[in-house]
């Protein structure tokens, strides 16, 4: 009979050795893998421009440096939209299509869309740093911007964490956020747009039956101004005194009847320096010079000038109209600025009040500011060149 083979003794497995740890530092625990460095760049990236948008929520006065910054989120802001929209339709290729090996061109535009994504988010919100929008408004796209720049980062982190580990599939989570934040696109370019344009910019001309699809209100139906047609003489001419008989035709003296005598006292004419000196002289400068930011159809600030009782409800900052006191009043103080000032108004590059213009705004406000205020002779040496405003 053969024998068992003799059984090799088991060494025992050697024990796993912990690097020593340096001078000074603990020593590292085994099995708790620190977290990837790109997660916590995420997190960081995070928290900067969610806290960005909270600071941009305070009245604060930015130095001029930050304002020149803020001055190019106009500029930025379409990138990450046309990358974001075409990263969606790459991705859908790549789904759709095996063959179609976009994965390339779907990670180069991921990485563009979150680096200009979160620049245009951070621009945004230095621009938005003591400006004097729409509040409700500015608070939408302001959210929403970061909501797509916050997006994108995780998008991004997704990617780069499923590259490391070399997963064969994207996680779905990646697909969610990409839906998301491309639906999210949408409201945040129309509050956008209501800052720049004002409200209803892009609903103005919509055809009814769209608008009902989406609940909007029809457009208001202008009536048509009924011209009562005139028929005028021809072949001979005009005549306003009365009407002579055709020397041709006999006439009965007694058929005609007594003219009565026309009073030729001129008929009252109303001054209008005697009438509503707001209606007549105020309005009309705030309308022309304030009302393309400041009228029906956009409020930046809340502000509105087209009407007595919205100049003196004042915005969002509190009155603009200090009544019997023009120094005090912002109205006047930010137009008597200098035009390069970042606080004077209307904005640098628009058509400007001239001198006569603030001594009409600064008279009415020193006479009360209302609408029962007449212009007496002091108004009267301003409209006629004059100087007739006491400083």
């Amino acid at each position: 009979m053969t024998e068992p083979p003799e059984q090799q003794p088991t060494l025992p497995a050697p024990e796993q050795q912990v690097p020593d740890a340096e001078p000074g530092k603990p020593a590292p625990e085994p099995g708790k893998p620190s977290p990837p460095l790109f997660v916590i760049l995420a997190l960081v990236v995070t928290a900067i421009l969610v806290g960005m948008a909270f600071l941009s929520q305070l009245n604060l006065k930015a130095p001029d440096f930050v304002l020149f910054l803020g001055r190019f989120h106009p500029v930025f802001l379409h990138l990450p939209i046309g990358l974001l929209v075409g990263l969606f339709f790459v991705e859908i290729v790549n789904g759709m299509l095996s063959k179609a090996d976009l994965r390339p061109a779907a990670w180069t535009l991921l990485w563009l869309a979150c680096l200009s994504a979160v620049g245009t988010s951070l621009l945004g919100s230095l621009l938005a740093i003591g400006a004097s929008y729409n509040e409700d408004t500015l608070f939408r796209h302001r959210w929403l911007g970061v909501l797509v720049a916050v997006l994108t980062v995780w998008m991004l982190t997704l990617r780069v964490q499923a590259r490391s580990r070399k997963a064969k599939k994207t996680p779905l989570l990646y697909y969610l956020l990409l839906v998301v934040a491309v639906v999210a696109l949408g409201p945040a370019g129309h509050y956008g747009g209501t800052l720049t344009h004002g409200k209803g910019f892009l609903t103005r001309y919509m055809p009814d039956s769209i608008r009902g699809v989406f609940g909007i209100e029809p457009n208001p139906v202008s009536e048509p101004i009924e011209v009562p047609e005139i028929e005028i003489p021809t072949g001979k001419a005009l005549s306003t005194g009365p009407e002579e008989p055709d020397a041709g035709v006999p006439v009965d003296a007694a058929s005609l009847e007594p003219v009565e005598p026309v009073d030729e006292s001129p008929s009252p004419v109303m001054d209008p320096i005697e009438s509503s000196a707001f209606e007549l002289h105020v309005e009309p400068i705030l309308i022309q010079y304030c009302g393309a930011c400041h009228g029906e159809e956009k409020q930046k600030g809340g502000l509105r000038v087209d009407s007595l009782e919205a100049l003196l409800a004042g915005g969002d900052g509190g009155p603009v109209v200090t009544p019997d006191s023009p120094d005090e009043s912002s109205l006047v103080r930010r137009i008597i600025l200098p035009v390069e000032h970042d606080d004077h108004m209307p904005p640098d590059g628009r058509p400007q009040p001239n001198t006569n213009d603030v001594a009409v705004l600064r008279w009415w406000i020193a006479a009360g500011a209302s609408a029962d205020t007449k212009a007496d002779e002091g108004l009267r040496g301003i409209l006629t060149g004059a100087d007739g405003l006491d400083q």
